[in-house]
Protein backbone atom coordinates (compact mmCIF):
# COMPACT_ATOMS: atom_id res chain seq x y z
CA UNK A 1 0.00 0.00 0.00
CA UNK A 2 1.42 3.58 -0.82
CA UNK A 3 3.15 5.20 1.95
CA UNK A 4 1.60 8.50 3.45
CA UNK A 5 2.81 11.19 5.71
CA UNK A 6 0.88 14.04 7.63
CA UNK A 7 3.06 17.87 7.23
CA UNK A 8 3.10 21.06 8.94
CA UNK A 9 3.96 23.66 6.13
CA UNK A 10 5.21 27.01 7.99
CA UNK A 11 4.54 30.77 6.84
CA UNK A 12 6.07 32.25 3.81
CA UNK A 13 8.95 34.24 6.47
CA UNK A 14 10.29 30.99 6.96
CA UNK A 15 9.07 28.66 4.01
CA UNK A 16 10.93 30.98 1.55
CA UNK A 17 14.44 30.96 2.65
CA UNK A 18 14.21 27.37 3.87
CA UNK A 19 13.41 26.44 0.65
CA UNK A 20 15.93 28.72 -0.91
CA UNK A 21 18.46 26.88 1.42
CA UNK A 22 17.09 23.32 0.54
CA UNK A 23 17.65 24.14 -3.20
CA UNK A 24 21.29 25.54 -2.45
CA UNK A 25 22.65 22.50 -0.80
CA UNK A 26 20.64 20.35 -3.50
CA UNK A 27 22.48 22.30 -6.35
CA UNK A 28 25.90 21.43 -4.39
CA UNK A 29 25.45 17.98 -3.40
CA UNK A 30 24.64 15.55 -6.34
CA UNK A 31 23.10 13.22 -3.02
CA UNK A 32 20.73 15.84 -1.77
CA UNK A 33 17.54 15.82 -3.20
CA UNK A 34 14.92 18.91 -2.91
CA UNK A 35 12.03 18.91 -0.66
CA UNK A 36 9.49 21.35 0.63
CA UNK A 37 10.26 22.80 3.95
CA UNK A 38 8.16 21.10 6.88
CA UNK A 39 7.25 19.68 10.10
CA UNK A 40 6.73 16.04 9.49
CA UNK A 41 4.38 15.64 11.98
CA UNK A 42 3.07 11.85 11.24
CA UNK A 43 5.48 9.74 8.71
CA UNK A 44 4.92 6.59 7.48
CA UNK A 45 1.60 5.30 7.79
CA UNK A 46 -0.72 3.62 5.30
CA UNK A 47 -3.49 3.57 3.29
CA UNK A 48 -5.48 1.99 0.29
CA UNK A 49 -5.27 4.88 -2.07
CA UNK A 50 -5.79 8.45 -2.23
CA UNK A 51 -9.51 8.43 -1.26
CA UNK A 52 -8.72 6.72 1.94
CA UNK A 53 -5.27 8.81 2.85
CA UNK A 54 -7.71 12.15 2.64
CA UNK A 55 -10.29 10.58 5.01
CA UNK A 56 -7.21 9.76 7.49
CA UNK A 57 -5.70 12.92 6.95
CA UNK A 58 -9.57 15.04 7.54
CA UNK A 59 -9.58 13.26 10.97
CA UNK A 60 -5.96 13.91 11.88
CA UNK A 61 -6.55 17.82 10.71
CA UNK A 62 -10.08 18.13 13.01
CA UNK A 63 -7.88 16.17 15.78
CA UNK A 64 -5.15 18.68 15.64
CA UNK A 65 -7.62 21.49 15.55
CA UNK A 66 -9.01 20.45 18.67
CA UNK A 67 -5.76 20.29 20.31
CA UNK A 68 -5.07 23.87 18.65
CA UNK A 69 -6.12 27.08 19.57
CA UNK A 70 -5.39 30.14 17.66
CA UNK A 71 -4.30 32.92 19.88
CA UNK A 72 -5.63 36.69 19.75
CA UNK A 73 -4.20 37.59 16.46
CA UNK A 74 -5.39 34.54 15.24
CA UNK A 75 -1.66 32.84 14.34
CA UNK A 76 -1.53 29.58 12.92
CA UNK A 77 0.21 26.50 15.79
CA UNK A 78 3.43 28.22 16.16
CA UNK A 79 6.77 26.31 18.11
CA UNK A 80 9.98 27.57 19.34
CA UNK A 81 13.28 27.58 17.20
CA UNK A 82 16.23 25.20 19.51
CA UNK A 83 19.25 25.18 17.63
CA UNK A 84 20.55 23.72 14.13
CA UNK A 85 21.67 19.64 14.65
CA UNK A 86 23.37 16.73 12.66
CA UNK A 87 21.91 13.11 12.42
CA UNK A 88 23.06 10.50 10.73
CA UNK A 89 19.68 9.14 9.29
CA UNK A 90 19.01 9.77 5.45
CA UNK A 91 15.91 12.60 6.85
CA UNK A 92 17.86 13.65 8.86
CA UNK A 93 21.03 15.39 7.77
CA UNK A 94 20.77 18.75 8.78
CA UNK A 95 17.85 20.21 10.58
CA UNK A 96 16.24 22.75 13.15
CA UNK A 97 15.24 21.06 16.06
CA UNK A 98 12.23 22.45 17.43
CA UNK A 99 11.46 22.82 21.28
CA UNK A 100 8.87 20.11 22.01
CA UNK A 101 6.39 20.91 24.63
CA UNK A 102 3.19 19.38 25.90
CA UNK A 103 1.22 21.23 23.86
CA UNK A 104 3.15 19.48 21.12
CA UNK A 105 2.97 16.29 22.38
CA UNK A 106 -0.59 16.33 22.51
CA UNK A 107 -0.84 18.11 18.93
CA UNK A 108 1.62 15.04 18.14
CA UNK A 109 -0.71 12.19 19.71
CA UNK A 110 -3.56 13.18 18.53
CA UNK A 111 -2.49 13.27 15.37
CA UNK A 112 -1.18 10.03 15.86
CA UNK A 113 -3.99 8.78 16.69
CA UNK A 114 -6.06 9.69 14.12
CA UNK A 115 -3.96 8.15 11.41
CA UNK A 116 -3.26 4.94 13.58
CA UNK A 117 -7.39 4.59 13.39
CA UNK A 118 -7.37 3.84 17.71
CA UNK A 119 -10.48 3.17 19.20
CA UNK A 120 -12.07 6.66 20.64
CA UNK A 121 -10.21 7.81 23.95
CA UNK A 122 -7.11 5.39 23.43
CA UNK A 123 -4.75 7.53 24.08
CA UNK A 124 -1.31 6.75 22.23
CA UNK A 125 1.50 5.62 23.70
CA UNK A 126 3.68 7.20 25.59
CA UNK A 127 6.84 5.74 24.15
CA UNK A 128 5.69 7.31 20.63
CA UNK A 129 5.03 10.39 21.80
CA UNK A 130 8.81 10.59 23.63
CA UNK A 131 9.92 9.45 20.20
CA UNK A 132 8.32 12.75 18.11
CA UNK A 133 11.00 15.06 17.54
CA UNK A 134 9.78 18.29 16.03
CA UNK A 135 12.33 19.35 13.41
CA UNK A 136 12.65 20.67 9.89
CA UNK A 137 14.86 19.19 8.16
CA UNK A 138 17.06 21.80 5.58
CA UNK A 139 19.46 18.09 3.93
CA UNK A 140 18.76 14.95 3.18
CA UNK A 141 21.10 12.28 1.86
CA UNK A 142 24.44 13.78 2.81
CA UNK A 143 26.46 10.74 3.47
CA UNK A 144 29.99 12.46 5.07
CA UNK A 145 30.09 13.28 8.29
CA UNK A 146 32.08 16.54 6.77
CA UNK A 147 29.73 17.75 4.18
CA UNK A 148 26.89 17.35 7.07
CA UNK A 149 28.93 19.66 9.56
CA UNK A 150 30.00 22.10 6.19
CA UNK A 151 26.03 22.41 5.76
CA UNK A 152 24.92 22.91 9.48
CA UNK A 153 27.62 26.03 10.19
CA UNK A 154 26.20 27.00 6.51
CA UNK A 155 22.34 26.62 7.92
CA UNK A 156 23.62 28.56 11.49
CA UNK A 157 24.21 31.55 9.48
CA UNK A 158 21.36 31.25 7.24
CA UNK A 159 19.11 31.19 10.78
CA UNK A 160 21.01 34.07 11.75
CA UNK A 161 21.29 35.55 8.80
CA UNK A 162 16.98 34.96 8.25
CA UNK A 163 16.68 35.99 12.30
CA UNK A 164 15.09 32.35 12.60
CA UNK A 165 16.92 31.85 15.52
CA UNK A 166 14.56 32.59 19.22
CA UNK A 167 11.78 33.22 16.83
CA UNK A 168 8.56 31.38 17.22
CA UNK A 169 8.27 29.38 13.66
CA UNK A 170 4.41 29.74 13.00
CA UNK A 171 3.00 27.16 10.30
CA UNK A 172 -0.72 27.79 7.98
CA UNK A 173 -0.99 24.90 6.59
CA UNK A 174 -1.46 21.13 7.57
CA UNK A 175 -0.52 19.09 4.50
CA UNK A 176 -0.56 15.33 3.02
CA UNK A 177 1.69 13.61 0.94
CA UNK A 178 2.32 10.35 -0.66
CA UNK A 179 6.19 9.65 0.45
CA UNK A 180 7.62 6.61 -1.25
CA UNK A 181 10.15 6.12 1.13
CA UNK A 182 12.43 4.00 -1.36
CA UNK A 183 12.52 7.21 -3.35
CA UNK A 184 15.91 9.08 -3.07
CA UNK A 185 15.46 11.87 -5.21
CA UNK A 186 11.55 12.32 -3.73
CA UNK A 187 10.66 13.47 -7.30
CA UNK A 188 7.68 11.42 -6.45
CA UNK A 189 6.68 12.66 -3.48
CA UNK A 190 3.16 14.98 -4.31
CA UNK A 191 0.87 16.54 -2.57
CA UNK A 192 -2.72 15.10 -1.86
CA UNK A 193 -4.45 17.45 0.18
CA UNK A 194 -4.03 20.80 2.16
CA UNK A 195 -6.02 21.94 5.17
CA UNK A 196 -5.20 25.73 5.81
CA UNK A 197 -4.59 25.72 9.79
CA UNK A 198 -4.23 29.28 10.60
CA UNK A 199 -6.83 31.62 11.68
CA UNK A 200 -8.27 33.73 9.50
Amino acid sequence: MPNYSLWLEPTTSTYAPCAKFILDVAHRHAEAPYFPPHVTLVGGFHASDDEHATSIFSSAALAFASSSSSSEDRRGPTIAFDRVECGERRHQCVYLRLRKTEAWRDNFARALEATCASPPGVRASEEDVDAFMPHLSLAYGLTSASDREEVRKEAEAMVARERLDGEEIEFETMSLWETDVEDNSCASWRCVARRRVRGD
